[in-house]
């Protein structure tokens, strides 16, 4: 049979519906998260990219990944594209949050290939194949859209998990290639490439080769050794990516030597209650919330979630060992959650952009689910048509909440009020929280408002350092020097290295006449930090007061010096700059004799 100039071939029509599948992904994603691009830095991406000097250029590229800042030592490729995004477009949020969004949609394309490929193969093909193309695309919609992604996209440096987790489906992805035939030492080189470039984004990247291992046993070669026969080059190559994410964990050495903040077996117990709460939040992704307040729970508090959890990973282990398609899906969960949800205590109990890669199972599950229960209830042909239009209405229904879901989520992203009120209004008992939204409300100028909910962070948290340092800070720049210093002492007494406690209590006690006390202070401020040109300035002043005039001098020139050398490394941001040019003034015409008695100091910032 000659095929007409105007009939398609299958291969072109399959190549049309593939091309649609992505643009439908990448529109419909591109549309949930079109609010998300303003909202502000937040939490930790104020220490890794606004205050991070190793992101001001990314060249040479090998300096930027092999000296990353020390809040991303594990994670070079995270600190590289920082440094790319500055370089572009300096500070602008917009520029990171582009970023994110554009991983985030990459990493759903990649998802969809590595399903469709899935139902193509010849374990599934004959349950899938017919609708692999339309089955996989299902899924990778719904994970796009799924609201509890915003974490990772939203939150500007949880691009960790979501570029992490695109070089987690293009392992697979380049892996499945290779298997199909057809140029296998260029996939299994680019399948090895992708392993390595996500344990350089984040350390989660440790369970990739193990899934792709049962992966191959489970939909492909069916046994270990045969799989391990024909991959052998494969699997030694993600043995060369282990190799290099246990060096770059080791490097991190604050994680490895710091105190665990819980017990590990009374975290191990928590994650039960955290796990199931990750599963009521994958079905009915509502309540999201930014922070938890979430403390480890008793055994007998845990047993019960931690029985369930149990169950499902026994069950999950047999079903792999039994080289099941259900099997693969559960160990992909519980697997990927658990280097934060086991016996390796993390400060956060729980997060939700630690979903990122889990949820994929829990969707693909519920979709096949369907859509094998549809196929059994269709005892006729018109059944069958009938109940496929049901599936297709109720698929769009389920992707329409979902994309409603996000947008509105990324909504309480536009701002630090908003996105912390909403965190308060579900964790109303979160030192955290009322913290975070002191802390927006500090930036804002709102002093009062500030006070208000540092010091309910201090009632809830009385061991808050943070919250006692800003607390401080809100009763100095209220004039109450006298209340703030209780705070500060509080602070160092929990944590006596710091700096800017230690200073800020040497400017209350110098601007409450106890003059003494207030040297003693600053000096020992600059045995710990000698580069700290306020503290030498303010040092000076106190000097000057007890009639030691020459030693003052010396002091405000080396704080001068120090300033005019922090504006030269300033010069590409202007909000610092402008600070750095009011104290430079002050200081200036404090050495020249304009000044009053009582000269007025630097301000005394508060921390993040």
């Amino acid at each position: 049979m000659v095929r007409s100039p105007s009939q398609p071939s299958r291969s072109e029509a399959v190549s049309k519906g593939v091309g649609l599948a992505a643009i439908v992904l990448v529109v419909a994603g591109a549309l949930a998260y079109s609010n998300s691009l303003t909202g502000p830095f937040l939490i930790d991406d104020f220490r890794a990219i606004v205050e991070n000097p190793g992101i001001r250029s990314p060249w040479p590229i090998w300096q930027s990944l092999l000296q990353a800042h020390e809040s991303m030592r594990a994670r070079p490729l995270i600190h590289l594209t920082a440094a790319l995004n500055y370089k572009i477009g300096g500070l602008d949020v917009r520029g990171f949050r582009l970023l994110n969004l554009a991983i985030h949609l990459l990493a759903a394309l990649a998802l969809f290939g590595v399903l469709r490929r899935t139902f193509l193969g010849d374990r599934l093909k004959t349950r899938f194949g017919t609708r692999a193309t339309s089955l996989a695309l299902v899924c990778a919609l719904l994970w796009v859209l799924h609201p509890i992604q915003t974490g990772a996209v939203c939150y500007i440096i949880q691009r960790c998990e979501s570029l992490m987790g695109l070089f987690f489906f293009l392992t697979f992805y380049a892996a499945i290639r290779r298997w199909n035939g057809g140029r296998p030492r260029l996939w299994g080189t680019l399948s090895v490439a992708a392993c390595l470039f996500g344990t350089m984004s984040k350390e989660v990247m440790i369970a990739a080769p193990f899934l792709v291992f049962l992966y191959d046993v489970t939909f492909v070669h069916r046994t270990p050794g045969e799989a391990w026969r024909k991959s052998k080059w494969l699997y030694a190559g993600y043995g060369a990516c282990l190799v290099v994410l246990v060096f770059l964990v080791h490097t991190k050495a604050d994680r490895i030597t710091a105190e665990p903040p819980y017990p590990r077996f009374a975290y191990l117990l928590t994650q039960g209650t955290v796990v199931l709460h990750y599963l009521r939040l994958s079905l009915f992704p509502v309540q999201l919330c930014q922070e938890y307040r979430w403390s480890a729970l008793s055994a007998a508090e845990a047993a019960p979630a931690a029985v369930i959890v149990g169950l499902l990973v026994v069950l999950s282990a047999w079903g792999a060992l039994q080289r099941k398609p259900l099997g693969f899906l559960g160990v992909w969960f519980f697997l990927i959650l658990a280097p934060t949800s086991s016996l390796f205590p993390l400060k956060y109990l729980a997060f939700e952009h630690r979903m990122y890669l889990p949820v994929a199972a829990v969707i693909v599950l519920v979709v096949l689910s369907g859509f094998t229960a549809g196929r059994r209830l269709a005892t006729t042909e018109s059944r069958r048509r009938r109940l496929a239009r049901s599936g297709q209405v109720g698929s769009v229904l389920v992707a329409l909440v979902f994309g409603i879901l996000t947008y509105a989520r990324c909504h309480d992203y536009r701002n630090g009020l908003a996105i912390w009120r909403d965190t308060l209004r579900k964790q109303p008992r979160s030192g955290r929280a009322h913290y975070r939204y002191g802390r927006a409300w500090w930036d804002l100028g709102g002093v009062e408002f500030a006070l208000r909910h540092y010091s309910e962070a201090v009632s809830l948290t009385p061991d808050y350092v943070d919250a006692h340092i800003n607390l401080g800070a809100c009763y100095s720049r209220l004039k109450r020097p006298d209340l703030a210093i209780p705070h500060y002492a509080k602070a160092l007494q929990l944590t006596p290295g710091l700096v800017p406690p230690r200073y800020n209590l040497g400017v209350c006690l110098l601007k409450l006449g106890r003059t003494g006390a207030a040297i003693r202070q600053l000096r020992d401020v600059l045995r710990r930090d000698p580069k700290h040109a306020k503290a030498h300035f303010v040092l000076g002043v106190a000097l000057e007061q007890s009639g030691k005039r020459g030693e003052a001098e010396a002091l405000y020139r080396r704080a001068i010096l120090l300033v005019n050398r922090d504006l030269q490394r300033q010069q590409d941001r202007p909000k610092v700059q402008e600070s750095l040019r009011r104290i430079l003034a002050t200081m200036e015409n404090h050495l020249a004799g304009t000044h009053k008695t009582r000269t007025a100091l630097p301000e005394i910032g508060a921390g993040k």
